[in-house]
């Protein structure tokens, strides 16, 4: 199974797949296990450990 963490760079994200990772498995719809395959964190910002940092960063346009 692939799972894509939108505000993945965030609070909430970062546990998540955290999280995720060492679980190693997801229920799709029909309610059968899979395992994880891949997992993509996407967001607007770079992620770092201090929240103030990340939102001085912009990127290069």
């Amino acid at each position: 199974m692939k799972v894509l963490i939108t505000g993945g760079a965030g609070f909430l994200g970062r546990r998540l797949a955290s999280k995720l990772l060492q679980r190693g498995v997801l229920r799709n719809a029909a309610g059968v296990e899979e395992s994880i395959d891949r997992l993509v964190l996407f967001d607007a910002i770079r992620p770092t450990d201090s929240p103030i940092h990340a939102f001085a960063w912009s990127p290069a346009i």
